[in-house]
Parts: structure tokens; C-alpha cells; sequence
């Protein structure tokens, strides 16, 4: 149901999602602007967070992060923002790990093979690595033009190589790259 209403699969909203998520959030802590927008921005993050943790998607829930603590550095014009911004998702992040065992589940079961690069224990994770190393491998075959825009369809195994840049190479060859 949740995917027929959205972008028909988690990976095309969470893309979506993380095209919308980072400049609402700088709108949100940009002090020029005035109160009532500002909080009308981080309004408009809560659908974004929520849908977020809904879809479940590791890569999202590691960019938003990483998004946020690049956002949060730039807008406080500090270095000291990222010790403060990683201080208090740690705490954050303990904090949910000690009330919500679900929470606790999906981040060791979920996060942790990725932070480890662990693709051994995560078949997700083992039939992206294995997808990834097929496109370079027909990428260094087609080096110069590549099999053509579309053709890793037809020529690829999983029909993708699971990153932009590695199908992007494969189909279009090293100048399309």
C-alpha cells in the first residue's frame, strides 16, 4: 500500500525525500529568515522524517545525517557545531536504543553490516556488492562508449548496478561518465 501511493519502491522515495529533506532543513536555520517561515520549514521536515523511518532505507537514514551535520556545521559557522551535532545525535541515538527495542533491532540488524561493510551477513547488502562488481566489470569491458543508454536491462544480470555512477559508466562508457 505505502509503495503504490509513493514512487513504486522505498529507493525512488527515499530518493525523493532526500532532494526535499536538506534544503528544507537549511531554510529551517537560516536566521534571516523571518520566525514563522522558519518554523513552517522544520514543519515541513517532520513528513520527511517520519516517512524517513517508515521506508526504512540505510542509505537515506546515513545521508540524512551526514546532510545534517553538513547543514548544521554551515549554518552555526562553527567548528565546534559538528562535536555538538554528533554529542547529541549519540545521546539521541542511546537514548532510543535503551526505550525502543525495535529501534534497537533495526539498527544492529539493519545498519550495522553496512557501517562494517559487512556484506557477508546481509544478502541485501551481498546482491548489491555482487551487482556493483558486475557493472564495473562490463563498464572495463566497454570502456570507451559503453553497451549503450538503457541496455543494462537487457545485458546486465539484475538489470542495474545499484549506483549511479558505476550503471552510468557501464551504459555510457568512460566519456558519458
Amino acid at each position: 500500500g505505502y509503495e503504490a501511493v509513493t514512487f513504486g519502491n522505498r529507493g525512488n522515495t527515499a530518493a525523493f525525500l532526500m532532494i526535499l529533506g536538506p534544503p528544507l532543513l537549511w531554510l529551517a536555520l537560516d536566521r534571516h529568515r523571518p520566525a514563522l517561515m522558519r518554523a513552517f520549514y522544520a514543519l515541513c521536515l517532520l513528513p520527511i522524517f517520519a516517512n524517513i523511518a517508515i521506508i526504512e532505507v540505510r542509505a537515506a537514514f546515513i545521508t540524512t545525517v551526514l546532510t545534517g551535520a553538513l547543514i548544521w556545521r554551515f549554518r552555526s559557522g562553527s567548528r565546534l557545531a559538528y562535536v555538538v551535532f554528533f554529542s547529541f545525535l549519540g545521546v539521541a541515538l542511546a537514548g532510543a536504543l535503551q526505550k525502543l527495542p525495535e529501534f534497537d533491532e533495526m539498527v544492529t540488524g539493519r545498519l550495522t553490516p553496512v557501517l562494517l561493510l559487512d556484506t557477508s551477513s546481509d544478502s541485501s547488502l551481498q546482491g548489491r556488492s555482487e551487482a556493483i562488481q558486475e557493472g564495473i566489470e562490463i563498464a572495463k569491458r566497454n570502456g570507451t562508449l559503453g553497451i549503450g543508454p538503457g541496455c543494462a536491462l537487457t545485458i546486465h544480470s539484475q538489470t542495474s548496478a545499484h549506483q549511479f555512477y558505476v550503471q552510468q559508466a557501464m551504459e555510457t562508457g568512460i566519456l558519458g561518465l
